[in-house]
């Protein structure tokens, strides 16, 4: 499974504290998050970023673009070209297709 997790955490919800940050069981809530953090930490391919480092990336990969080189080989022309990625293309229908391996 692949997709995006985005936590907005402010330290007055989540620290130790007379009522704040707690559940029903008297857990902290920071508690929750760390577990979530750990648990995303462990998987093989995540990215650990800032929101300002994802608004980044997707302002690079908006001003990209997939073309041809003379040998007919796609790439990526742009700023995200060091760290885009083209997994397949194919033409199907006279209609460039796109296809990401899970």
């Amino acid at each position: 499974m692949k997709g995006m997790v985005l936590v907005i955490v402010h330290p007055d919800y989540v620290r130790p504290g007379k009522s704040r940050g707690r559940d029903k069981e008297d857990r902290y809530l920071i508690e929750y998050y760390e577990e979530l953090l750990q648990y995303v930490k462990n998987k093989d391919n995540y990215w650990h970023s800032l929101a300002r480092e994802v608004a980044e990336w997707w302002r690079r990969r908006d001003a990209s673009e997939i073309r041809f080189n003379k040998n007919e080989d796609p790439c990526i022309e742009g700023p995200a070209a060091k760290n885009g990625v083209i997994t397949c293309i194919k033409l199907v229908n006279n209609e460039v297709m796109f296809e990401v391996e899970n």
